[in-house]
């Protein structure tokens, strides 16, 4: 189950070792990115955590991916594609 607990544990223990030199984890506000927790965790071992404010996909790139992703699948499905043809052609 990936939630606040499966996540904490991956930032503890995979992320932060694989940072060689103080990194910035900019980091969005998913539901189950405990921020006071992972910003201790990350100024413990040297880095810097800084959470995106909430609503704000201008800050957070894939945002605008998945809006155009999305646009170009209802599109298709409005001109008759099916589902299938509609994810075959944006993949």
């Amino acid at each position: 189950k990936y939630d606040e607990r499966f996540f904490t544990k991956w930032f503890d223990n995979q992320l932060l070792p694989s940072l060689s030199e103080p990194h910035l984890i900019v980091m969005d506000n998913a539901s189950f990115h405990p921020k006071a927790k992972l910003d201790k965790l990350a100024i413990a071992k040297g880095h810097y955590f800084l959470p995106l404010p909430p609503y704000s996909p201008e800050l957070n790139p894939i945002e605008q991916y998945w809006a155009n992703l999305k646009n170009k699948v209802r599109n298709l499905l409005r001109a008759g594609k099916s589902v299938y043809e509609s994810l075959e052609y944006c993949l």
